[in-house]
């Protein structure tokens, strides 16, 4: 046999039986090769294919046997697949919802009438306020400790005595008298005198705090702050109510408004008052 052809039968050999190492006598013989074979000058044409010489194809040859090994390898039932050569592939963002602003509620224009007076007045009725015909009060209702109300009771009368209101009227006086009698009243404290314009009248507007006990003054009976020749007028609701009020002139008639409150009504609440105050439109008709 002569030295290739002995080559060739170790080489079919070790690649039918697929071993692990190659023969010593074979790489002795490669390397002896590698060393006497001449090697074929690189063409001028890069583009031009060239003939593999024995040492590629065995080097070649051992790649493809090792490539194979591995994807063989990866194949098997239960191996994970090979992630070599892939890109790592990152979770995409997770896309959030836009949250459009929920828009405020748009208060709701309610007309009332100042009571037993021509008058009528409009406002700007807030969500959660109700109108009684001629008072707003929110969800905390009037009484103490946590009410407020918006109303125009109608009534200018302010009596001497809280406890007796009947058949006292002074319909032709002026805003000054109103105002006057208020500070008169030894039960009331009266501040924060100013002129001011509601509607578009002219008039006063004070602040008046009713006594810490109303009840010392009129036992069961109504602590009465303005009154109407038949009784009616506005009483108060609970211990040291406050009351700001606005008087002012219409067409000749001192006519009242006013907020009603306590110490534990809740500010937005007395802030909703005030907003209230400030849209008032007032109508008079004959």
């Amino acid at each position: 046999m002569n030295e290739r052809s002995d080559m060739d039968r170790v080489l079919r050999h070790w690649f039918a039986d697929g071993p692990s190492e190659m023969p010593d006598r074979v790489v002795e013989t490669v390397a002896d090769r590698i060393g006497r074979q001449r090697q074929r000058r690189a063409s001028r044409l890069p583009w031009r294919p060239y003939d593999m010489n024995s040492t590629i194809k065995i080097g070649t040859a051992i790649a493809a046997v090792f490539v194979l090994a591995v994807v063989g390898w990866n194949l098997l039932p239960g191996r994970p697949a090979s992630s070599i050569g892939q890109p790592s592939s990152s979770p995409s963002p997770s896309a959030t919802a836009s949250q459009s602003p929920t828009p405020s509620p748009t208060p709701r224009s309610a007309q009332l009438v100042v009571q037993q007076k021509n008058i009528a007045w409009t406002a700007d009725v807030p969500v959660g306020w109700v109108d009684n015909g001629w008072f707003l009060a929110s969800s905390q209702g009037t009484e103490s400790p946590t009410g407020i109300a918006v109303g125009a009771p109608g009534a200018n009368y302010v009596p001497t005595d809280p406890c007796d209101g009947v058949g006292k009227n002074l319909d032709g006086q002026s805003v000054a008298d109103v105002v006057a009698a208020l500070e008169a009243r030894e039960d009331l404290v009266v501040s924060n005198k100013v002129d001011t314009t509601l509607g578009g009248y002219s008039g006063t507007r004070v602040d008046i705090q009713a006594p810490a006990d109303p009840s010392a003054y009129c036992g069961e009976d109504l602590f009465i702050i303005m009154a109407e020749p038949g009784g009616a007028g506005y009483h108060v609701e609970g211990p040291s109510e406050t009351i700001q009020m606005w008087i002012v002139d219409v067409e000749g008639v001192p006519t009242v408004f006013q907020i009603t409150s306590f110490a534990g009504t809740p500010p937005g609440d007395l802030a909703a008052a005030q907003q209230i105050v400030d849209s008032i439109v007032i109508t008079p008709w004959s």
